[in-house]
């Protein structure tokens, strides 16, 4: 959504709790149902928000709250693709297959390099992890 609301200054986005992380919906949204999260709307009660930019292979992109890359990025790819996610949802242990994966990709991850650019200043990562 973000990626697609860059080139409007005055876009106003909003989020709904769904999925297994729902970490910006808990930490910067902070609401608890969709009845909340769309009385924001109403209210007109908008507050500003950091965006950041990220390059990879070449490819430009934005995120808020959070991006993951390196290993944490690695899991989170292999567990929306695996047909075990279904199982543990439907044993209503969804979140476990984030650590069941993190546990496979702990012994096979082979750390990357990555150049990280903050206010201007470049910082070169070896060996990172996450």
């Amino acid at each position: 959504m973000i990626n697609g609301a860059i080139g409007f200054p005055h876009a106003i986005n909003g989020s709904l709790a769904a999925g297994s992380g729902n970490d910006y919906v808990r930490g910067i949204q902070k609401n608890e149902s969709v009845e909340e999260a769309l009385s924001l709307f109403q209210d007109n009660a908008f507050s500003a928000i950091d965006i950041g930019q990220f390059e990879t292979n070449g490819n430009m992109g934005y995120f808020v709250n959070s991006l993951g890359m390196g290993i944490d990025a690695e899991i989170s790819d292999e567990a929306e693709r695996s047909p075990l996610k279904k199982w543990f949802n439907f044993v209503k242990a969804g979140k476990l297959i984030y650590l069941f994966i993190f546990i496979k990709k702990i012994v096979t991850y082979k750390p990357s390099c990555m150049e990280l650019i903050i206010d201007g200043d470049r910082h070169l990562l070896k060996r990172l992890f996450s």
